[in-house]
């Protein structure tokens, strides 16, 4: 529960005090009341709300809900919190958290109070109130003054409150940091230095050139970050290096580090818009370029010795514009390849309907579902595909094949490249190959015979006849191939064309969509006409 107070209060003092918060005085130490700053403390976070909510965009926060929620559950008023500033004590140990604590200032008198107070402890630290939870790893929370709350692990807080004003480390590199920023954060390195460095995996376990980025601990001496959210929204990175040698080669590192970074990004760019068309490919290929060359020229840092200083300024609002357009951009691709798959899927579905089409009137006419053309002698020639021709209107290059010759015969061959659109699955360029399979095997719709609806037993609704096969399985359209069949064996075959699953022509001339969750069994029942296992398709 105090969990959620910590939270609250945190979010709250980041996007929720009132235009009557006063402003904050200067001097970062300033922020904190004197003496709650241990020495051991290794990083440090402060904000100041009140000037944040200042900043253009902001008027629509809802104040009125976020301060009746606050009184109801915390006794306080989260819209009057004025600063927030919270500290991280040093650590040697990555398995047990470090301890912190957090000092809360208001712009007038609060208590904690509400629900929450229910299910605390009430008591005394120092002729102060304290709530403490049953849970020792649970933050307490102490009244420091009445304008003044601390939220922390309570052995931190404890020297929190034992502590003098700190000097050397942190305090100095606070003390030396701009004291009218909104935001900002400090890390110094030593304290913490040789426990990240034995917890960092060995070199020769990861390849060059990224294993140089481990020795980046034993480089840094300290890290600010600062950020004001005014009209400019400036914000700067500062890192600060040991010496200047180490400066040299944290900017090498740097400049690395946003060299392979972009081109990571291109190479998932381009693989994303794969599949767009040639034009469309151009079009995102020359905005990536350009929009990566103005984030490369805005993240690129200065050096001044042993410093290195990256710096935003949203002059005119291009980083917010560039972060919206990218962000529309990253949105707008999934939604074109969805689109377009989705159009490709309906097309495909159509193809098989008319596949399926032809099967009904092969059998209206022959009194039997066409299988492979075969010799005398019952050996395969051409496919099935070869023999429902003249029901899908292409009787004229069904009477140009030689039905008495194999499919690759010295005539037949020449037949190969004229293959009817219907048999082109939409998502694949396979020219001469369909992904448009049925299954062959005993208790299919391809056996060694022709079969009738007599042999159906589990009815045609409930018998797949032909599938999109995976691009892997793709045969040539006139030769008599399919996908072998074995119920002891998994069915491989299907699954990889689109995302999710696979369309399925039934025997009954319906296409439905398969699922790649459907269990194997489930799925060799869908395969075999007659082996009595009925499975109900409760998919959409």
């Amino acid at each position: 529960m105090i969990k959620n107070l910590l939270i609250t209060a945190f979010y709250c003092a980041l996007i929720c005090p009132p235009a009557a918060c006063t402003t904050v005085t200067s001097g970062q130490q300033g922020d904190i009341p004197p003496g709650l700053m241990p020495a051991s403390t290794t990083a440090a976070i402060m904000i100041k709300p009140a000037e944040i909510l200042k900043s253009p965009g902001m008027e629509m926060v809802p104040r009125e809900v976020l301060s009746v929620v606050g009184q109801t559950e915390f006794g306080i008023d989260p819209c009057k919190i004025q600063n927030a500033v919270l500290m991280v004590d040093s650590f040697t140990d990555l398995r047990n958290p470090p301890g912190f604590g957090m000092v809360i200032t208001f712009a007038e008198a609060q208590s904690l109070g509400g629900n929450i107070t229910d299910s605390l402890i009430k008591g005394s630290y120092e002729d102060m109130t304290i709530y403490r939870s049953r849970d020792a790893m649970t933050p307490v929370v102490l009244q420091y003054n009445k304008n003044t709350l601390i939220v922390g692990l309570e052995p931190f807080v404890t020297r929190m409150l034992a502590s003098k004003n700190a000097t050397g480390g942190l305090a100095n590199l606070i003390d030396s940091a701009n004291p009218d920023s909104q935001f900002s954060a400090y890390m110094i390195m030593e304290p913490v230095r040789e426990t990240i460095q034995q917890n960092l995996p060995p070199k020769n376990q990861i390849p060059p050139p990224f294993n140089q980025f481990l020795d980046l601990p034993e480089l840094v001496e300290s890290v600010v970050v600062e950020a004001n959210f005014d009209g400019q929204q400036k914000g700067s990175l500062k890192i600060t290096a040991i010496d200047d040698a180490a400066g040299n080669r944290i900017e090498s590192m740097v400049d690395m580090g946003i060299q392979m970074g972009r081109q990571v990004l291109a190479g998932e760019m381009t693989r994303q818009i794969a599949d767009l068309d040639p034009s469309m490919q151009l079009a995102f290929q020359a905005y990536f370029e350009r929009a990566g060359q103005f984030m490369e020229d805005q993240m690129r840092p200065t050096r001044n010795q042993k410093t290195i200083l990256f710096e935003a300024k949203n002059q005119g609002g291009q980083i917010s514009n560039v972060a919206v357009i990218g962000t529309l951009t990253a949105m707008l691709l999934p939604a074109v390849q969805q689109a377009r798959e989705a159009a490709r899927r309906v097309s495909s579905t159509n193809n098989l309907k008319q596949i399926g089409l032809a099967f009904h009137n092969y059998f209206e006419v022959n009194r039997k579902f066409p299988s492979n053309i075969r010799d005398k002698n019952g050996r395969p020639l051409l496919s099935w595909r070869v023999a429902i021709l003249p029901y899908l209107e292409e009787s004229k290059l069904y009477d140009e094949f030689h039905l008495d010759e194999s499919w690759d015969s010295e005539h037949n061959i020449q037949l190969l490249s004229r293959m009817p659109q219907v048999f082109a699955c939409p998502n694949l360029e396979l020219e001469k190959r369909t992904v448009y399979l049925g299954f062959e095997g005993n208790d299919t719709a391809f056996g060694d015979k022709p079969i009738g609806f007599a042999q159906i037993l589990d009815g045609t609704a409930n018998t797949i006849l032909a599938v999109e096969a995976n691009e892997d399985a793709a045969v040539n359209w006139s030769a008599p191939q399919d996908i072998p069949f074995d119920p002891a064996l998994d069915v491989n075959a299907v699954g990889n064309l689109r995302p999710a699953g696979f369309n399925a022509l039934l025997l009954d001339g319906s296409v439905r969509f398969f699922p790649n969750s459907i269990e194997q069994q489930a799925l060799k029942n869908w395969i075999q006409k007659s082996d009595g296992n009925i499975v109900e398709y409760p998919f959409r």
